[in-house]
């Protein structure tokens, strides 16, 4: 699967943390530096399996852990309409 940022979200970066603004929703988000990298990532089309590979190779976890991560925080933010589905 291929995932991006929706084009309905505007986020910045503050320190070492990201806010995401959904304009549709108007509330705020912020996200702690894991899932800030993880969003900022996404910021083009993305592979999921190479999120994946990234997410452990940076934060030096096993591919299971990063795996699990990565599918909840993209499931979770493909049903809030933050991320979509980018057909391949």
């Amino acid at each position: 699967m291929i995932v991006q940022q929706s084009p309905h979200v505007v986020s910045r970066r503050i320190g070492s943390s990201w806010v995401l603004l959904e304009k549709n929703r108007k509330y705020l988000r912020q996200l702690n530096q894991t899932a800030g990298d993880i969003w900022q990532r996404t910021k083009k089309p993305v592979v999921i399996d190479r999120l994946i590979s990234q997410i452990a190779t940076k934060y030096g976890i096993p591919v299971s852990q990063a795996e699990h991560d990565v599918r909840d925080f993209v499931t979770q933010y493909i049903r809030d309409g933050l991320l979509i589905r980018v057909n391949s």
